[in-house]
């Protein structure tokens, strides 16, 4: 809603911040940097009939107080406003205002604000404030004739410097609200019966709603060093200053502009059916002729700056270009460098892995053959000495042999000497104890 209603705020603001005269199509500067103080504010409260009209002046005083406290944030400058604080300052009186009543005590708070610029614009001289947007950086009457070619057609060709917005309007309406739900004929019939009623007594049944409705409108774009003004004498027709502005890449703004009140003259005598006097309308030959080759010589010194400005940015283009090929190549050279470095890192190390591998394979094959020459070695020595012990034993089975064998006819001798002795022994000691001859069984054990 502030947004919708920032042209009246920003005229409001003016209006009580310093005296303006303020001229049909004028275009108001933002004054986001200029303040109002408290007096000020009291003086447009006054002036506008908010108080004694819609609330008291010691009230008014506390909402002021109240919101410069809110908004400043503990600063102590005094109590100033900005046209953003201003217009905060215009919401919470809107809420103090019509805090009462059953209409607006259950409405939304965009409401009230609503009922507060209506207040406003009866008492405004010219009220159509309130019902043109934001003109932007161009003037109202234009951009109320550009809006107003918008909603014609959506395709219309905007000149340079106004561009497209979307803004938002608002209407009250009185219908019946639809969380009753209320049959469809009941609900038609309660809302002819408002309107019958306050046609008759200015008095409504049902309780206004805000409808918002969006809009597209033609504004001008923020200024730049190079956007085209029209300056605020010009008294032409909004569709000349549309043609004005489609020109000013074409044709000098001077001859545009004495071309436009020509042509507004001609249009308004011709509309009045009065003699037309066109010596006070055209410009003079010599001030035609000299603005005719200031503008050619302007045109060529431009050609020639743009010519040079052109040749200055092909040389660095062709510099910067140049520069970046010897960059390139030279991290080309560094990239190949660094890569052939890194190839012969590689192929080093995989030489050094090949010939360790290799030494261990070689290293393990001496291992393994030194392995199988031990076992070899070892297992010739066991069948060596296996051999012998097998020597040995048959050597010594063959001296047992060799032994018995020749112990044989001894103990044969010795047999039959025991067997003679013995019998002579026996005659010779038959009281005496007996022999005990060895068997032959014993002999053959010893044996």
């Amino acid at each position: 809603m502030l947004k919708r209603y920032s042209l009246p705020i920003k005229i409001l603001f003016l209006r009580y911040n310093k005296p303006i005269i303020q001229k049909p199509g004028q275009v108001l500067p933002d004054q986001d940097d200029s303040i109002i103080t408290e007096a000020q504010v009291i003086n447009f409260c006054k002036g506008e009939g908010i108080f004694p009209d819609l609330i008291k002046r010691e009230n008014v005083i506390k909402i002021i107080r109240e919101t410069y406290k809110k908004e400043s944030e503990g600063k102590n400058d005094g109590v100033v406003f900005n046209k953003k604080t201003f217009a905060n300052l215009l919401f919470q009186i809107a809420a103090n205002c019509y805090n009462e009543g059953v209409i607006y005590n259950s409405s939304p708070l965009v409401l009230r604000l609503w009922a507060l610029f209506d207040h406003l614009k009866v008492r405004e001289k010219n009220p159509k404030i309130y019902e043109e947007f934001d003109p932007g950086t161009i003037d109202r009457e234009l951009a109320g004739y550009l809006t107003g070619k918008l909603t014609e057609n959506t395709s219309f060709s905007l000149p340079p410097g106004v561009g497209k917005a979307v803004d938002y309007d608002f209407q009250v309406v009185y219908k019946v609200p639809k969380v009753l739900d209320v049959p469809k004929p009941w609900k038609k019939s309660l809302e002819i019966l408002d309107g019958v009623l306050f046609n008759a007594l200015q008095v409504h049944l049902l309780r206004p709603e805000i409808v918002i409705v969006p809009t597209t409108v033609a504004r001008g774009l923020p200024l730049t060093p190079s956007s085209i003004v029209l300056p605020v004498y010009l008294s032409v027709s909004p569709e000349i200053k549309n043609n004005i502005l489609h020109l000013t890449n074409k044709h000098p703004l001077d001859t545009l502009i004495e071309c436009a009140k020509t042509l507004e003259d001609l249009l308004q005598k011709a509309s009045n059916a009065k003699p037309i006097n066109l010596s006070n309308s055209f410009l003079s030959t010599n001030k035609l002729k000299n603005n005719f080759l200031k503008q050619k010589d302007m045109e060529n010194f431009e050609k020639q700056a743009k010519k040079e400005k052109s040749e200055a940015k092909r040389i660095k283009h062709k510099l910067e270009v140049q520069e970046r090929l010897k960059q390139q190549k030279d991290e080309k050279m560094t990239k190949e460098q660094e890569e052939q470095k890194l190839r012969e890192q590689l192929k080093a190390q995989e030489d050094k892995r090949m010939m360790e591998a290799e030494d261990k394979k070689k290293k393990e094959v001496g291992d393994k053959k030194k392995m199988i020459e031990m076992w070899k070695e070892r297992k010739a020595e066991e069948e060596k000495m296996k051999f012998i012990e097998m020597q040995k034993e048959k050597d010594k089975n063959k001296n047992k042999k060799s032994a018995s064998q020749a112990i044989l006819p001894v103990l044969k001798r010795i047999k039959e000497d025991l067997k003679n002795d013995t019998g002579k022994q026996m005659k010779k000691n038959e009281k005496s104890s007996t022999v005990e001859m060895p068997s032959l069984k014993s002999i053959d054990r010893h044996k």
